[in-house]
């Protein structure tokens, strides 16, 4: 049984908007095989079940009639996996945020699902419950019932999966599939034990000794074993003796694009963010979350494991100008218009591509220092830095220095903030202010009263 943890992932967008979103976090157990099912718990229920009807289904959706907080899903059990007494029927509740580790399903169709009972006696689960499609889950589910039968069950199981990044505005389900007859590999110094996939991309490897684990695989060209979203290449694998591990192998397409934003001036853009879209998702797309990449200064933006097909490339999609770029939206091809935008044909062999994007004019923007000291005169190792009205973004040059992007002939407030659990144990909250007016002043020292930070280490 794959398990995993919900994690809360904290970020800010440029222009100060914040944002909570939902990221699950696979929970490592290497330990020997115990009951693939799972022990039956009073609180949790684990069943093959099939939505029967549904209520208030989905997120909710902004302009939407349909407010309510919460959906409902009332499922068929077709198999009880772990559970305590017999059950048909299961009714789920969830919350119906985009961002909230929330759980939606899809009427008719059949469902692994991991729940467990709230204090209020209903019953919810979330994404990261390990919840899938029983079409998913079928690999998994021969196991458990082979256990239960009392048949030996590999080591090891899993299928190799072809996949593309999950972005939505690149995605193509229909690329994703199982890899047939690959031959997959374990590799821990000279030892190396084989499987070759069956025609739904599935492995299998018995009696796997204990040990850390490199992961190979003959793949087709243009492929290479890795993790979606992360980039990492793939981990050893940790197997212990006596185990029965399901692990899903992902193989991802080698291709790159990257590129700069690149000013009149010749110099690349200090932050820029640009997108990247199928083009047949472009239109279609627009105002849902699309990948996205950040360049900052000379380091280029990169778009790892792209499939292939045709895309569309953009910067400052939505057109909004801020000091850290202060040009207007401009598509591969330095245009303003999609219609005009150069395509990027993106093959199955291919490497890296480069794609620099040139914007020109741009509202006029000047860069100041901002030192930050203690009342010793010190450099102040950590404070957080707000500029009102909108700036850039602080960026950190050492301990007590940054710099920032601000627009020309516009007056700011720039306020330095410590934050933090002093020596004493008491929690700082000093913050100093002060008035910019003069567009000549290229530098600005802030003291921060009382009792500094203590100096954090940093990775």
């Amino acid at each position: 049984m794959i398990r995993f943890l919900a994690v809360f992932v904290f970020g800010a967008v440029f222009g100060g908007n914040s944002l909570i979103a939902c990221s699950c976090a696979h929970v490592s157990m290497p330990g020997p095989c115990g009951n693939l099912a799972g022990t039956p718990v009073k609180g949790f229920i684990s069943f093959v079940g099939t939505v029967t009807s549904a209520e208030h289904a989905g997120v909710i959706e902004r302009g939407a009639d349909d407010v309510s907080p919460l959906a409902y899903y009332h499922f068929h059990v077709d198999e009880l996996i772990a559970g305590l007494g017999e059950v048909s029927k299961v009714d789920i509740v969830s919350t119906r945020g985009g961002g909230d580790c929330s759980a939606h399903f899809r009427l008719g169709v059949q469902y692994l699902i991991y729940a467990y009972q709230t204090q209020d006696g209903t019953w919810s689960t979330n994404i990261c419950s390990g919840n899938r499609l029983a079409s998913e889950a079928v690999l998994f589910l021969q196991q458990v019932r082979a256990q239960r039968r009392g048949e030996k069950i590999p080591s090891i199981y899993g299928i190799l999966r072809r996949v593309d990044e999950p972005y939505r505005s690149v995605r193509n389900p229909e690329y994703e599939r199982g890899l047939a007859s690959i031959r997959i590999r374990l590799r821990e110094g000279d030892r190396s034990l084989e499987s070759i996939t069956d025609a739904e991309g599935r492995y299998m490897l018995y009696d796997v000794p204990r040990g850390t684990y490199r992961i190979e695989a003959d793949l087709p060209t243009g492929l290479e074993l890795a993790q979606t979203i992360l980039g990492d290449p793939t981990p050893p694998l940790e197997i212990a003796g006596g185990a029965c591990l399901e692990h899903e192998i992902t193989a991802l397409p080698k291709a790159r694009i990257t590129g700069h934003v690149i000013s009149d001036s010749g110099m690349p853009v200090d932050l820029a963010s640009v997108a990247l879209y199928r083009e047949e998702l472009y239109g279609q797309q627009r105002g849902s979350p699309a990948w996205r990449e950040l360049q900052q200064g000379s380091k280029p933006f990169v778009f790892d494991h792209i499939a292939a097909g045709s895309y569309i490339l953009v910067f400052n999609e939505n057109d909004n100008r801020d000091p850290d770029a202060p040009f207007g939206r401009t598509f591969f091809g330095d245009v303003p218009d999609v219609a005009q935008a150069k395509r990027l044909v993106v093959s199955e062999t291919d490497g890296v591509i480069t794609a620099d994007i040139h914007v020109h004019g741009g509202t006029e923007t000047r860069k100041i220092q901002v030192n930050v000291v203690g009342e010793d005169g010190k450099p102040y190792a950590d404070a957080y830095l707000s500029l009102r009205p909108r700036a850039g973004f602080p960026l950190r040059q050492s301990d007590g220095v940054y710099t920032v992007n601000l627009l020309k002939g516009t007056a700011y407030e720039i306020t330095a903030q410590s934050f933090c659990l002093l020596k004493t144990g008491a929690l700082s909250n000093a913050k100093v202010s002060a008035q910019m007016v003069d567009s000549g002043v290229s530098e600005i020292t802030l003291v921060i009263p009382g009792e500094p930070c203590p100096k954090q280490k940093r990775p």
